[in-house]
């Protein structure tokens, strides 16, 4: 009897502290990601929210501004963007909260939040060093915004895992609901120095690939006099050369900067313009 009772009130000092820790944000607060991204736990519904409310289609829209205000799906390395975030729901719900994360291809975080603009947010780092936007309080507006710097050059494609709710403010954990957002991947942007470069790779062959700062170019179909030159993601160049390429001879590329990422090998011989992605690691 007593182990029951004992059990009974564990259960009830657990339930207490997630209705006092949810509405402050479950990072801030408990270390929680409920972001739904690789290695968090889910959603916070299946702990403090049941998803049978009376707020259906409640939903996580994410929209990224460069400093124009135009949206944008691809970022600059380095550039600071906006990150808006709005929960939205049928019914007439009490208030939103929200929590979102923004991972690399190797599900680690990647660029600096830096300052929220709305309120009844917050940013939050937890132990594993992700970094979260999330809610501080029941948001009427269901609007949630911060500024994001992008990570440095050669960090590729990266995406925004959240999560939103509407809720009924009735301080218990049943009658609200939430979702999942749908993950926004952002691409890493590649300057107007290679953007429009076309790849063809019967003309020459570029090799190893990926990497470590060395490579050769091999002319596949006759001799070409040629001008190489490697930009990275910044647009800068880092290598260039005049060279008469022998037919099926391989030349070889030693970049002097061979930090580890994704740069582009442009060739050009006569009017044509040649473009080979590489990556060094």
């Amino acid at each position: 009897m007593k182990i029951r009772m004992i059990s009974v009130l564990l259960g009830a000092i657990g339930v207490l502290l997630c209705l006092q820790s949810a509405s402050g944000g479950r990072a801030a607060n408990n270390e929680m990601d409920r972001t739904n991204s690789p290695g968090s736990t889910g959603t916070c519904g299946i702990y403090c929210h049941g998803s049978a409310g009376l707020y259906p289609n409640t939903q996580l829209n994410v929209v990224i501004e460069d400093a124009n205000g135009s949206v944008v799906t691809a970022y600059v390395p380095g550039q600071v963007y906006t990150l808006e975030f709005e929960v939205t729901s049928d019914g007439s719900p009490f208030g939103y909260g929200m929590q979102a994360v923004i991972l690399d291809s190797l599900n680690m975080n990647t660029g600096d939040m830096l300052a929220v603009s709305t309120s009844e947010t917050q940013l939050t780092r937890i132990s594993n060093g992700r970094e979260f936007i999330e809610h501080q309080g029941i948001s009427n507006t269901g609007i949630f915004r911060t500024t994001w710097m992008a990570p440095p050059v050669g960090t590729g494609a990266v995406t925004i895992y959240g999560m939103g709710m509407a809720v009924n403010g009735s301080g218990t954990t049943q009658g609200d609901d939430f979702a999942a957002a749908i993950p926004v991947v952002l691409l890493e942007s590649i300057t107007n120095h290679t953007q429009n470069l076309q790849v063809d790779q019967s003309l020459y062959d570029v090799f190893p690939n990926p990497n470590q700062g060395a490579f050769y170019i091999k002319a596949t179909k006759m001799e070409q006099d040629c001008f190489i030159q490697v930009f990275n993601l910044a647009g800068q160049i880092i290598y260039q050369e005049s060279v008469t390429l022998a037919k099926n001879e391989a030349h070889q590329i030693k970049l002097n900067e061979n930090i580890p990422g994704v740069y582009w090998v442009k060739i050009e011989q006569g009017a044509s313009t040649q473009g080979y992605p590489i990556r060094v690691y």
